[in-house]
């Protein structure tokens, strides 16, 4: 899942030329965010096994002028699919805490990611205007 905010093009030309104090505070920012959403993400993953929960990790992305841009992945082969949802179909079950194992009837989806960024949408610019002063000051 790919998340773009879009209109922000004359925004980053004039983010590349601001002061080191500043490009520090919006990294900051920008990795409090990312932390934020994928600690939501966490809480909201099935816990069966531990393995979609364990495998959300955020990472960073790449450096525009000296501003760190993060990412939020999801390793495990079948987030995907507890994201976007699947065909109902059987599927083995072996190591969850919750079920003896053998085969399941599995049908529907847990979304955790979308939750997640909906949640803390309205976060960032909050968080990106905190940062702002505090560079400012």
């Amino acid at each position: 899942m790919k998340v773009i905010i879009k209109g922000l093009g004359k925004f980053n030309k004039f983010r590349i030329r601001l002061p080191k104090k500043m490009d520090r505070e919006l990294s900051g920012g920008n990795e409090q965010w990312v932390n934020s959403v994928r600690k939501s993400a966490k809480l909201r993953a099935p816990k069966d096994t531990r393995e979609l929960t364990e495998s959300i990790k955020s990472k960073r992305a790449k450096t525009i002028g000296k501003t760190k841009q993060w990412k939020i992945i999801v390793e495990s082969p079948h987030g995907i699919f507890q994201e976007e949802g699947f065909k109902p179909h059987w599927a083995p079950i072996m190591g969850s805490r919750k079920m003896a194992p053998g085969v399941y009837f599995v049908s529907k989806s847990k979304p955790f990611m979308k939750p997640a960024l909906e949640q803390n949408i309205g976060r960032l610019s909050q968080i990106l205007s905190n940062r702002v002063v505090r560079a400012l000051i």
